[in-house]
């Protein structure tokens, strides 16, 4: 090893832990101001978040590579975060098991509909092909997302990016969105969210109510498979 990279060895810890700060000091600020100004719909927590930490990382002049790096330890704990979904699935159990039929045909309409709408609209907005296919599986979370770009040939970067954004977008404006269409059912809201929102919609929506929290973990859960299943069909034939 040689001296500059033992230097830059023995600097990791602590540039790892003002990563961890940062991550950690910019996420309770941005909470505690959303619950200061009563959770309005435009100051979701997530999209303050990420925005501050990209623009502190842009004015740095770090990568986001090294700040990933440093903050691996933080996105380990997703793992855990999503196998707690399970327990208000546990809890809505008796429900979940009574709606099935419905709940098989809703996520199966969601997916599919969430598909050929970001086909046909990048379509007619004139978009690359590439682009179009990168639109199609953004009803998955991001890594399914990026193994079914890889499937159909899109950019598994811009299919990334998409599907991070709508979950942030229908973390924000789902629920006020679905409340302005008087559509009051907690299951079939929780459903909605989880079908394109993901985890970030699904995070929101445990905060709305363990009821809506659970269903939209469900569909989240759900969603992955059923899009893995359409996409590449539904993109064979309209693109």
């Amino acid at each position: 090893m040689t001296m500059i990279e033992g230097n830059a060895w023995a600097q990791f810890p602590a540039v790892a832990g003002l990563h961890i700060c940062l991550t950690l000091l910019v996420w309770v600020l941005a909470e505690r101001l959303s619950d200061r100004l009563g959770r309005p719909v435009w100051l979701n927590p997530v999209v303050v978040a990420a925005a501050v930490i990209v623009a502190v990382l842009l004015a740095a002049g770090e990568s986001y590579e090294r700040y990933f790096d440093g903050v691996r330890w933080l996105h380990a704990l997703l793992g855990p975060a999503t196998i707690a979904l399970a327990l208000p699935l546990y809890a809505n159990r008796h429900q979940i098991a009574r709606h099935a039929v419905p709940i098989a045909a809703a996520l199966l309409c969601g997916v599919a509909v969430a598909v050929i709408v970001a086909i046909v609209v990048g379509q007619a907005l004139g978009a690359s092909q590439s682009s179009v296919l990168a639109l199609a599986p953004r009803a998955a979370t991001a890594p399914v997302a990026i193994a079914i770009s890889d499937q159909i040939g899109a950019i598994a970067s811009l299919a990334a990016v998409m599907t991070v954004a709508t979950g942030m977008f229908g973390a924000v404006f789902a629920i006020p969105l679905l409340r302005a269409l008087h559509l009051d059912d907690d299951a079939s809201m929780g459903l909605a969210i989880g079908t394109i929102s993901h985890g970030i919609g699904t995070a929101r929506a445990l905060q709305e109510s363990e009821e809506i929290g659970a269903f939209s973990a469900l569909a989240m859960a759900l969603a992955a498979p059923v899009a893995a299943l359409l996409v590449p069909l539904l993109a064979a034939r309209l693109v």
